[in-house]
């Protein structure tokens, strides 16, 4: 949490330095949420940073909340979002991801869980501490889930070495084992992406069945078969 409570998380979402790979991920994942969007009323967003996709909602007329462990984030959303003219305000809750089944209270929020989509977006899952936890407050959580993230080819690795290059992080590394593919620096990068086959394990034994989808040149998705 440090990496990106100090702000040096904030590099990895400078467009200045995005490869043109990372561009194409990100339009194509906008896209893809585009497409199951009719499935859902409300976009919560899982490690939403500063409400990367709070507007998008908004635009969207889609209720939104945001989840992140960072403070930092959580306030500077929840003061921009106060500038948008929507009947629902959006909202954003400090916590992390292996929580989500606490965090979201349906009755409370006035919610249909079944309308609500979880949404990870940029390997968001990547950056959290390990998917295995998560995967459980999900399943726990009873809501459908959209997650975003890499591919583990040997060209998709060389694009993210080239992306996260651009964004400086000093003593960058890569190690590949069973569990995926992840890039460290010295200054605290810890990412992951996960081998297809690992995660699809968790999930199957988690009791949940997704669907996966690839999309641009270097992205999968990890979707519920409900919503697609």
């Amino acid at each position: 949490m440090n990496f990106y409570g100090g702000g040096l998380g904030d590099r990895l979402i400078d467009e200045s330095v995005f490869p043109k790979e990372i561009k194409e991920f990100l339009r194509d994942e906008e896209n893809l949420l585009l497409q199951i969007s009719p499935s859902f009323n409300t976009l919560i967003e899982v490690g939403c940073m500063h409400g990367r996709y709070v507007e998008w909602a908004v635009k969207h007329n889609l209720r939104y909340i945001g989840i992140d462990v960072v403070h930092s984030y959580i306030n500077e959303g929840t003061t921009k979002s106060k500038t948008f003219n929507s009947s629902i305000e959006p909202k954003f809750i400090l916590g992390g991801a292996e929580e989500l089944h606490i965090l979201l209270n349906w009755e409370t929020l006035g919610i249909d869980k079944t309308k609500a989509l979880l949404f990870f977006p940029f390997n968001s899952i990547g950056n959290m501490n390990d998917c295995i936890p998560v995967i459980t407050s999900i399943r726990r959580s009873g809501a459908p889930f959209f997650i975003s993230t890499y591919s583990t080819t040997p060209e998709v690795t060389l694009c993210r070495q080239k992306y996260y290059s651009a964004c400086n992080y000093r003593g960058l590394y890569m190690k590949n084992d069973e569990r995926g593919v992840t890039f460290i620096s010295d200054d605290g990068l810890n990412t992951i992406a996960y081998h297809p086959e690992f995660i699809i394990n968790v999930f199957r034994n988690k009791g949940l069945i997704v669907k996966m989808i690839g999309f641009s040149a270097v992205g999968i998705a990890y979707v519920s078969t409900s919503i697609i």
